[in-house]
């Protein structure tokens, strides 16, 4: 039995943090300076066996139908128009529901609020109901502070 150069996992998982990176990229690149090492499925199983043993720093538990986490992507994904063939970019809209992790994602033309709350719509129809809560990730465009005073003992301040 040959001994193979075990993959490094607390690099791996720090790559795995960058944008675009998958362990079938971590992989090719530990393929490539360990010809002799291990195959791709040992390769992940040995990353995810050690990645077992991190203790998760925030543990969510989400009650199906309750949340569903909305946000732009920050992604600007490139659109060819069919009658022009000019190249345009988009925002990309994306909703997912909490506890199945179902995800809606729509381009809209800019993260202003008419399309902000337009892409909403097919967001909850295809949800089948509106959901307890809504959290938006950073969103500060059409959004106003809340109102934290109170003028008397009963209803909040308006205006």
């Amino acid at each position: 039995m040959r001994d193979r150069v075990r993959p490094d996992c607390a690099r791996i998982h720090r790559e795995l943090k960058r944008d675009g990176v998958t362990l079938q990229l971590l992989w090719e690149e530990y393929a490539g300076v360990h010809p002799d090492g291990y195959r791709y499925t040992q390769f992940c199983g040995i990353y995810r066996q050690w990645a077992r043993r991190l203790r998760p720093s925030m543990r969510q538990v989400h009650r199906a139908g309750e949340k569903t986490f909305i946000d732009f992507s920050g992604k600007r994904p490139a659109l060819i128009d069919r009658q022009t063939g000019e190249l345009r970019r988009a925002e990309l809209f994306v909703a997912v529901l909490g506890a199945s992790g179902f995800t809606y994602a729509e381009a809209t033309a800019t993260q202003q609020l008419p399309d902000w709350v337009d892409a909403h719509v097919p967001d909850r129809t295809r949800a089948g109901r509106q959901n307890d809560l809504t959290r938006a990730r950073g969103l500060h465009r059409g959004t106003q502070p809340p109102c934290t005073g109170r003028s008397d003992a009963g209803s909040p301040r308006r205006g």
